[in-house]
This record gives C-alpha cells, structure tokens and sequence, in this order.
C-alpha cells in the first residue's frame, strides 16, 4: 500500500514541519468503530438525560401554575438537544 507520506515529505509540504498544513495525519479503520461507539455512549447519555427531563415535566404539569414552564422545558429541549444530536449522528455517519 502506497501512503502519501511516501510521497511528501515536510520539505514539499511547505510547512516546514510544523504540521500546520496536515502532512502529519493519519487515519486508521479504528476511527470509525471508535467514533460509533463514542456516539453509542452520548446516545446512552441523552437517553438518560431525556428520561429525568420529563418527569421534571410530568411534575411540573402536577400544578397549573407551572404548565407554562413545562411547555417551555420540553420545547427548549427539543430545539437544542435534538438539533445537536442529529449533528452528532450525521458527523459520525461521515467518519471514514
């Protein structure tokens, strides 16, 4: 297997080796499996953090003076940890 590295050396590059132009990276198959399993953890996570969001609702929803902060809880809820979430899985999904 031919590697880039071969063909570039830190005198072609440019950079004269300080790595700012990224003749130092190397991949690995192992980074997506790692990358999955990392995601497996934060969907775990929020999975977790998800579950102790509603029952704050549910017990907020007890009393009619606070259904407006529990409508308020799940809406800000939904716009910011689902967004990020779908970022993380699409980012994972482009791990190669």
């Amino acid at each position: 297997m031919i590697k880039l590295k071969d063909f570039l050396n830190e005198e072609d590059c440019g950079c004269g080796g300080h790595n700012t132009c990224g003749c130092e990276i190397t991949e690995s198959v192992a980074d997506a499996s790692k990358a999955k399993k990392q995601l497996q953890k934060i969907m775990n996570v929020e999975g977790r953090l998800r579950k102790v969001m509603y029952d704050l609702s549910d017990r907020l929803d007890s009393d009619p003076l606070n259904q407006k902060l529990s409508t308020k809880l799940k809406n800000s809820y939904k716009n910011n940890v689902t967004t990020f979430m779908r970022d993380v899985v699409s980012v994972v999904k482009d791990v190669k």
